[in-house]
């Protein structure tokens, strides 16, 4: 799979032959993923460097056995503490009904829930709100996937933007977490390839999972950026995933110098 951009870039976020350059630095990434994760751990604790697990928390925008995935932000219509605390042994007594709203409406991939009894795994339906529209819909294809005998992920793969979520259920005893998923970075030490380098600005800076700092010096951009040659026409950069991958989310994260205007 190949994707293609042009000129300036801090770091590509793309949502699912390896150039792994930086790959292993501080044990950040971890080796049996294919350096395909990053480590999120609470507090910038360094993981486990062949699997990614973190010794304590995950990062809190972060969950996963290896924190690889990116948790969006929500809040709950009604507060639950224990569902949002990362830690899946905390639980409530359920309610037939939870409702989150979005931080920020977008699509997303899926839904994971944590239960206290296994049996009660089987008992969730999920419906999607957008906007502008008046009530919650099923989604459509929704599949499930359970994790382990807690934890079931649903799926709500519709294209459009959704803002509010309903997870509704009957005969659960307790839920324990929530999390709301919107893939992981399936670009993370890739194989890159760019028109022409300027200086250290290397393809690979594009993967490394670091979108640097704002007005950083220069000597840190290099460490963080890519970038073609100032003036060169028709410049591109692309990177060739291992593997055939539905991607649903490019993000572009762009450096800024201290002399320039954000970009």
């Amino acid at each position: 799979m190949f994707f293609s951009l042009a000129r300036l870039i801090a770091a590509i976020l793309i949502l699912p032959t390896t150039f792994t350059a930086q790959c292993y630095t501080n044990g950040r990434v971890s080796r049996n993923s294919g350096c395909q994760y990053k480590c999120h751990c609470e507090g910038d604790v360094a993981c486990d460097r062949d699997t990614g697990a973190c010794k304590g928390k995950c990062d809190p925008q972060w969950f996963g056995s290896a924190c690889q995935y990116a948790s969006l932000k929500f809040t709950l219509l009604k507060p639950l503490a224990a569902l949002t605390d990362q830690v899946d042994r905390t639980c409530v007594s359920s309610q037939p009904v939870i409702t989150l709203r979005l931080d920020t409406p977008q699509r997303l991939k899926w839904v994971r829930v944590v239960v206290y009894r296994k049996d009660d795994l089987r008992q969730f339906q999920l419906t999607y709100r957008t906007e502008s529209s008046r009530g919650f819909s099923s989604c459509p294809g929704s599949q499930r996937a359970k994790v382990n005998d807690f934890t079931l992920d649903i799926s709500c793969p519709t294209i459009e933007v959704i803002s509010e979520l309903k997870l509704s259920w009957s005969g659960v005893t307790a839920l324990c977490s929530l999390y709301v998923s919107s893939g992981r970075n399936v670009a993370l030490g890739q194989s890159t390839l760019q028109s022409n380098t300027f200086r250290n600005f290397h393809s690979w800076n594009a993967v490394d999972g670091d979108p640097g700092v704002p007005d950083s010096p220069r000597s840190e951009f290099e460490q963080t950026c890519t970038h073609t040659p100032p003036g060169s026409p028709d410049g591109w950069w692309s990177v060739v995933l291992s593997n055939a991958t539905e991607v649903f989310r490019i993000v572009i994260y762009n450096r800024r110098n201290p002399s320039e205007p954000s970009k």
